[in-house]
């Protein structure tokens, strides 16, 4: 739902500029071991996007205000840090004629069906598949 949310508020949190440049596309969580605390662990969370090669580094001298606006929209801190990827399918889709993306409720029932697939490789070609029929349904 966190994720549905961010990717529902985008434009806002990440700039007109780059809204249509870098797509989040996943939260991954780890537990990390906190010292002098009576809770063992803590969770970390980051934010996966994937952009044009070319807009990577810009984007990595802006995490800390991304993430200050996602913690404003949240009201507090969910997100610790960003992984920021250079993706040659995202530059293939972004280029792609609108009119045949999928819709966002289409990519999150795919991202809920794959998501306790933990192969990075099986689950990015099933994903890829699963959008691919969805866009040949909508043609």
């Amino acid at each position: 739902m966190k994720l549905g949310r961010i990717y529902a508020y985008w434009p806002e949190i990440i700039g007109a500029d780059y809204a249509n440049k870098a797509l989040p596309v996943a939260l991954k969580t780890r537990p990390v071991n906190k010292k002098n605390s009576q809770q063992k662990y803590d969770i970390e969370v980051t934010l996966c996007l994937i952009t044009y090669s070319a807009y990577a580094l810009p984007l990595s001298y802006q995490k800390e205000r991304i993430l200050g606006r996602i913690e404003h929209l949240f009201g507090e801190r969910i997100v610790t840090d960003i992984k920021i990827t250079q993706n040659h399918t995202f530059q293939k889709a972004s280029t792609a004629n609108k009119s045949t993306r999928i819709s966002f409720a289409n990519q999150e029932e795919i991202n809920e069906m794959l998501k306790n697939i933990t192969d990075e490789g099986l689950r990015e070609r099933l994903e890829q598949f699963g959008q691919s029929l969805y866009q040949s349904a909508r043609t």
